[in-house]
């Protein structure tokens, strides 16, 4: 898919909305996985009120980017066909996100596992029929924060390996996710010349999303193709990998 007209070409609601819905994700993460405290006696009304509004908000942003991809002829029938395909998909983790509550810290911790599984096979099958071989992963910063270790994978291919403090790139993907940069979209591996982006012979194109909630960074959501330009600033595809690191981002906080 294509990239999203420029945002000097935007009308002000629209660059309104490129700012509110985030922020409106933000709140509702935040409203979510701290309910308890918050309004203990309501805690499930505020819980399921923010997963609520954190899925719409998901599908309003997801549409909103296939709707601004020009250079494909996406018809209405492709866009409510995504749309029912986010709300199937989002629906089983959003009831994974709300057994977390009622859970003690250590079932927690496996069951955050679920969560992240279902979050990665569920990325790889909405993106499958746009990017071939598509590869999706999460990655959890240990408790030291030198190690991103990878929790869950899914779609074509295998495993990647975790991140540590060996390697350039793990030195730079480990100080990203500590301070909640901003998505990375690299187009090809093989020309792009940043620091830490390797030539991998598994892929040619990535986004990488911070799994982040406040100041608290819990790791990050990868997502990869064997093919060049598979990911392009202002996608779908990337707008997909945010709005699923933050739903990860309510489990992780959640523990």
């Amino acid at each position: 898919m294509a990239n999203s007209s420029s945002p000097a070409n935007r009308p002000g609601w629209r660059v309104a909305l490129d700012v509110g819905i985030p922020a409106l994700m933000v709140v509702a993460g935040t409203v979510a996985f701290k309910a308890g405290s918050i309004w203990p006696d309501q805690a499930a009304f505020l819980f399921w009120t923010g997963v609520g509004v954190l899925v719409l908000s998901v599908l309003t942003q997801v549409m909103r980017a296939v709707r601004a991809n020009r250079l494909i002829a996406t018809t209405d029938t492709e866009i409510n066909d995504l749309r029912l395909a986010m709300k199937n998909s989002i629906a089983p983790v959003a009831r994974l996100l709300a057994e977390m509550p009622n859970l003690s810290p250590g079932a927690k911790r496996k069951h955050v596992l679920r969560v992240a599984d279902k979050a990665t096979s569920v990325t790889a099958y909405l993106l499958l029929r746009y990017i071939p071989k598509v590869r999706a992963n999460v990655f959890a910063l240990n408790e030291a924060g030198t190690v991103l270790v990878l929790e869950s994978h899914g779609g074509d291919g295998d495993p990647p390996n975790s991140f540590d403090t060996s390697t350039e790139a793990g030195r730079i993907a480990l100080a990203w996710t500590q301070t909640g940069g901003e998505p990375l979209v690299v187009a090809d591996t093989a020309t792009d010349t940043r620091p830490g982006i390797s030539n991998d012979s598994r892929y040619r194109s990535f986004v990488a999303v911070v799994i982040r909630s406040g100041p608290y960074s819990y790791g990050m959501l990868t997502i990869d193709s064997p093919e060049p330009d598979a990911f392009t600033e202002g996608s779908t595809e990337v707008e997909t990998a945010k709005v699923v690191a933050e739903l990860l981002a309510v489990g992780y906080a959640s523990l």
